[in-house]
């Protein structure tokens, strides 16, 4: 599943939604291993970044 599909948003994430200790790549990684379609570069989606942080407790 893509991400816009699953949680309904297709804008994509600010530079400053990403942090030193959450990167693209983290959340890429971390996305792909709950079963998320990602692409490998450009811009993610902000509903998995997001999600990343509420799961790993970074705000």
């Amino acid at each position: 599943m893509r991400w816009g599909a699953t949680w309904g948003a297709n804008s994509l994430a600010s530079p400053h939604e990403t942090t030193p200790d959450v990167t693209p790549s983290l959340v890429r990684a971390w996305a792909k291993g709950q079963g998320h379609a990602v692409n490998e570069r450009g811009g993610l989606p902000q509903d998995p970044i997001k999600k990343y942080k509420q799961v790993h407790g970074h705000g």
